[in-house]
């Protein structure tokens, strides 16, 4: 019984993330922080999928990765993982705007094509 029970339960977790992104598709991205390059080039794109136009981008071998939050017209919060291969984004990049496909601020550039 309680194997059971923790393989529904282990089941039942698994189906929430899944739901929360889509699929990786191979994009062309950029991410700039303070002025240093850490993705240029080809990446994987991943909506979120919640209706806002918000993104996940992973450079080459999943060293570095950002997600974007869209909040409203223009307007976004987008978090990295700063530390080479760290496995969440734990290191805010602040509120960035819209330009083009760019998302930016005075120390940020966050753009997928």
């Amino acid at each position: 019984m309680v194997k059971s029970v923790n393989l529904v339960l282990i089941i039942a977790g698994l189906a929430v993330p899944l739901g929360a992104a889509s699929h990786a598709r191979p994009a062309k991205c950029l991410l700039e922080v303070h002025g240093v390059t850490y993705i240029d080039g080809a990446c994987d794109f991943r909506s979120l999928e919640d209706g806002t136009g918000s993104f996940q981008i992973t450079g080459p071998k999943g060293t570095y990765f950002a997600y974007l939050y869209v909040e409203g017209e223009n307007r976004a919060t987008a978090h990295w993982n700063e530390e080479p291969g760290a496995s969440h984004a734990h290191s805010p990049l602040g509120v960035l705007r819209r330009v083009g496909a760019c998302w930016t601020s005075e120390t940020v550039k966050l753009c997928a094509w």
